[in-house]
């Protein structure tokens, strides 16, 4: 027997839309329409409220409707996942409310035009739909209820959040739209842009040359939808620069702008958001304090761009990626990338910004030299608010220019702490802090971290030129022509360091990921089978619990795998509230991908890790009406917090034989089409 004869759960870092993680397997599929007269071709089988009425082929509610309901019974089953849609026409007023009954109403969705939803049933479900009027004047129409059997992962965070991509690059997870603008590239010549201020616009080796003013063009834009935009420029002489703008009027006066740049021969990629504030936006490009420049514009792109709540798939490290799952941390530091702004201040050194392209891949690297003074030479940052006691963790990406080692180091609210970094080799040297860590990234780049413990409510941090990996706090010595590039600066209140939260001008908060999938007992088998994760933990401080489990909709009956802060792979099951640990072994690093598998059956229990049965129990006790995958224990607490490569359930108990296949080196692994607003997936089975 094939293990895929046998599997039932498939999912890796696969296809994602915002807010859901695509599963391999099963292959999402809809069932039969529950819906009667769902296009109300006549005034039958539904219930009518106040103010509602059905007639021309829609249901219609009028001024008098609002918190009046139509209803069908008998649509929905408990412990089901479903398919809803529904066409909405509004002609004033709000929008229509979509709710079912589970011991009180619980809302399915909120939508003021067409839509569709993913709705998992409670084990209490009454089975009726409720199409509720929220001030709504208009018709409905279309309305189709579907069992839906997949095992898509709903993803919440509610923030954008960054990750390492299949470039190296790190950059933020999201999903993209259609192009707006026209002729971007500018292959019909000057076609599409206008000129403004008595600007001359022209064409050189393909790309837009600028003299004397303005160039725009407006594209069509949803009032709060968020944009990306972006741009490339060569050529930017001595005298002046190019600026990307954006506004609501064809001047782009009080215009939205982008960074500004200053002479460079090497080609720029400028990149930025915005909030559409009109649905029509113009964008353009203008000489900044020159009326004639040699820059050259071309590639000029805006797409809407949502970030909230994308999976992050990421690739750091190289070769196959992963899952990632991180708590919410908020950057403290305002300014994470501009060093020459006023939180920062400068001993005997200077900062020389976008110079180098950085770990984004976009010209936003810094330059921090010595002076010739004998001192020591620093970037520093005084006086910003911490919780006494508590620890906290400082990274900043660097690079290696005249001077291969840099020094991050703390003062007053941490005491006189240091750690050194070798940006040659990669390697951390002397330090006594907390925890020191530097780790690789693409182009150079190292991710250069340390864990201090705050003693009071004011905290100060300082990078350093150093000269060697020995070197003591802030040493003295020439400095002139030591230079080293650096880039995203963090501080975090945590153990470790997490993924870098761009900041610019205040703190930005990066909410938890968290993993959920709700209403697919079909899919598992209480009876029997296997859990298989190939997962990873952030990091061996973390005092939090990474927790992967399959759970009844109640929390009363469960199976789980869990790497705890001690580093020991731990196993609960719980059946009908009863809770018991089974397994519990140390494993030898938690922080390195590790095959984990639990079988239950009524041969007992076996818990396996990377190819061996590390322990087995003959309780044939097993859990009951298990119906979701969370990434997190029951209640939300206990999250995941780390890294899956795969995550596989099996309906029955698989032999030994197969679950050493499964879980040792060789192993069974999907290779799934990654793409986001994937359709259609394929994989290949090994």
């Amino acid at each position: 027997m094939s293990l895929l004869d046998d599997v039932s759960i498939v999912v890796t870092p696969n296809g994602y839309k915002a807010g859901e993680l695509y599963a391999v397997v099963p292959v999402p599929s809809e069932g039969a329409e529950e819906v009667i007269n769902g296009d109300f071709a006549t005034d039958s089988d539904w219930t009518k409220g106040a103010g509602w009425t059905i007639s021309g082929g829609t249901a219609n509610a009028s001024a008098s409707s609002n918190g009046a309901d139509i209803r069908q019974t008998n649509i929905f089953e408990p412990s089901k996942t479903y398919k809803i849609s529904i066409t909405a026409n509004k002609t004033s007023g709000t929008s229509i409310i979509l709710r079912t009954y589970n011991g009180s109403f619980q809302t399915i969705g909120d939508l003021t035009e067409n839509s569709s939803f993913i709705y998992a049933t409670s084990s209490t479900n009454n089975g009726t739909l409720y199409v509720v009027s929220n001030n709504f004047v208009g018709s409905v129409d279309n309305v189709s209820v579907k069992e839906w059997t997949g095992a898509d992962m709903d993803v919440t965070r509610a923030t954008a959040a960054t990750r390492v991509d299949e470039n190296g690059l790190v950059n933020y997870a999201e999903i993209l739209g259609g192009e707006e603008v026209t002729n971007g590239d500018f292959a019909n010549g000057t076609t599409d842009w206008s000129a403004e201020y008595s600007a001359t616009l022209s064409i050189v080796s393909g790309q837009l040359k600028i003299v004397g003013g303005r160039s725009a063009q407006g594209i069509t834009t949803i009032i709060g939808k968020t944009y990306s935009i972006s741009a490339n420029i060569t050529n930017i002489d001595t005298v002046g620069g190019i600026r990307i703008k954006v506004s609501n009027n064809f001047n782009l006066d009080g215009a939205y702008y982008n960074s500004a740049y200053n002479a460079t021969t090497t080609p720029v990629l400028i990149e930025s958001i915005f909030t559409a504030t009109a649905t029509t936006t113009f964008v353009g490009s203008d000489q900044n304090g020159t009326s004639v420049q040699s820059a050259l514009l071309d590639n000029i792109s805006v797409k809407e761009v949502t970030r909230d709540n994308v999976p992050r798939i990421d690739y750091t490290g190289g070769g196959c990626p992963h899952i990632l799952a991180e708590p919410q941390r908020t950057n403290l530091l305002t300014y994470s990338e501009d060093f020459s702004s006023g939180i920062w201040g400068n001993y005997n050194s200077t900062v020389t910004s976008s110079v180098t392209t950085a770990p984004d891949g976009l010209l936003s690297g810094s330059k921090f030299s010595g002076t010739a003074d004998v001192t020591a030479h620093t970037l520093f940052l005084n006086a910003y608010t911490v919780v006494a006691s508590n620890d906290y963790t400082y990274s900043v990406f660097a690079k290696k220019n005249e001077s291969n080692f840099i020094q991050i180091n703390t003062g007053s609210g941490f005491s006189n702490l240091y750690a050194n970094f070798d940006l040659d080799n990669g390697v951390v040297g002397n330090f006594n802090t907390l925890d020191a860590n530097i780790e690789s990234y693409s182009n150079g780049w190292f991710k250069c971290s340390v864990k201090a413990n705050s003693s009071t409510t004011t905290g100060q941090t300082t990078f350093s030129i150093i000269e060697s990996l020995t070197d003591a706090r802030n040493p003295s010595f020439n400095a002139l022509n030591k230079s080293v590039y650096i880039w995203g600066a963090q501080l975090e209140e945590g153990s470790y360091a997490t993924s870098y939260i761009p900041t610019s001008g205040s703190t930005v908060t990066r909410n938890q990921d968290i993993f959920t999938r709700d209403g697919i007992g079909s899919l598992i088998n209480s009876t029997e089978g296997v859990l298989f994760v190939e997962m990873a933990a952030l990091s061996l401080l973390s005092d939090v619990s990474r927790v992967i489990m399959l759970t009844s909709s109640d929390g009363l009956n469960y199976v789980n795998i869990y790497f705890q802060s001690n580093g020991k792979l731990t196993v609960y099951n719980n059946v009908n509230g009863v809770n018991t640990v089974l397994f519990e072994q140390v494993l030898n690093d938690i922080t390195l991908f590790n095959k984990c598998a639990l079988k239950w059956g009524s041969q007992g229990y076996e818990l396996w890790a990377n190819g061996i049965k590390l322990e087995s129990s003959t309780s044939t006790s097993v859990p009951i009406g298990l119906s979701e995958i969370n990434f997190n224990w029951n209640g939300g607490i206990r999250h995941f917090y780390g890294k899956v490569k795969q995550l596989q359930v099996y309906k029955t108990a698989l032999t030994d034989d197969e679950l050493t296949i499964l879980t040792g080196t060789s192993g069974v692994h999907f290779f799934p089409s990654y793409a986001s607003m994937a359709s259609d997936l394929t994989y290949t089975i090994e």
